[in-house]
């Protein structure tokens, strides 16, 4: 670790604040390293301070902290410009200088040692980390790495232990709109939960999901899930629709029937009546035919009759009543 030399005694208190330790480890002048210490091989150069950066978990993070995260190569380029290079010591057991392999082992070390120094100035100090969180603003919270609000935070953690990162594969680079995007989704979510089906909810309102379900689906947001469950109430619902005009014509066809078959009931006396009376009508026609035929050959019988008499009449008429006789 960096202050191991022994011009470069580290402290440590139990209440002093990290930035103050770190402060006063780092400010050693380097004409206090002895020649012992530069050959050890635990020298490590002295660091400036480093401020203390915290993560932007919001969009609202800059306006608390205007300072960028610093970048390791840069700094690193100031700190080996303003550090005790190895070439400007004297080492006793070689007067020409450090090797190559020497300043090689140098620079790596110093390089291993600023970045242990800022992750841990970033990630272990809990105050820091509490005003990172406090920096998302009153009323939100992040959720998987996402600003959302407070209220839908614990929606979409369900969605995310059930459904995995549905923002795995997400093409919108801007956070603020990954966040509005799931505040959308929560949004339909939370709209389809409180439906009634099928009472107090309607084709416009469904219609409506669709089109905020789709819009994440064309970004990459693993929603598919979603679709198909509001498709399925949809299709369910349509069908409720066309059950209710069946029942309906239903109802009317039933009266319509019922009338039709009292109507057909007095329809079916009247053929009844007619078909008796009909039958009657019938008997009377074979009757009268019957009649017909009987009287016509007793009409044939008296005219043959009548024929032969009024020849024997016409014979006796001209004659007398015996002759031919004698």
């Amino acid at each position: 670790m960096a202050g191991k030399g022994k011009g470069c005694p580290r402290k440590r208190g139990g209440g002093q604040p990290k930035k103050a330790k770190l402060a006063e480890e780092i400010s050693c002048e380097p004409s206090k390293i002895s020649v012992e210490t530069v050959n050890d091989q635990d020298f490590v150069s002295p660091l400036p301070p480093l401020s203390r950066y915290t993560r932007r978990n919001s969009i609202n993070a800059p306006a608390l902290f205007p300072s960028p995260l610093p970048n390791p190569t840069h700094s690193l380029k100031k700190t080996r410009s303003s550090t005790l290079k190895p070439e400007n010591v004297v080492n006793h057991d070689n007067p020409k200088g450090p090797t190559k392999s020497e300043c090689s082992s140098y620079h790596s070390f110093n390089v291993t040692e600023f970045a242990k120094r800022l992750h841990d100035d970033i990630n272990e100090d809990p105050d820091e980390v509490n005003e990172a969180e406090s920096a998302l603003g009153p009323g939100f919270t992040q959720v998987h790495g996402h600003r959302v609000k407070s209220e839908i935070a614990p929606l979409l953690e369900g969605i995310f232990v059930k459904h995995g990162d549905i923002t795995a594969e997400c093409t919108l680079e801007s956070p603020e709109l990954r966040s509005h995007f799931l505040g959308r989704l929560c949004s339909v979510y939370d709209k389809l939960q409180q439906a009634k089906f099928p009472e107090k909810i309607t084709h416009v309102e469904l219609d409506e999901m669709l089109l905020v379900v789709r819009d994440c689906e064309k970004v990459k947001i693993n929603v598919g899930w979603l679709r198909a469950r509001i498709e399925y109430v949809s299709d369910t619902l349509t069908g409720y629709y066309k059950y209710l005009r069946f029942k309906e014509r239903g109802a009317e066809y039933e009266k319509y029937v019922e009338s039709k078959e009292k109507e057909l009931g007095v329809y079916e006396g009247e053929l009844a009546e007619l078909e008796r009376k009909v039958c009657l009508v019938r008997q009377r026609v074979c009757t009268a035919r019957e009649e017909v035929v009987a009287k016509r050959a007793k009409a044939e019988e008296m005219k043959k009759m009548v024929e032969e008499i009024k020849t024997r009449v016409k014979t006796l008429r001209g004659q007398t009543v015996v002759h031919g006789l004698v």
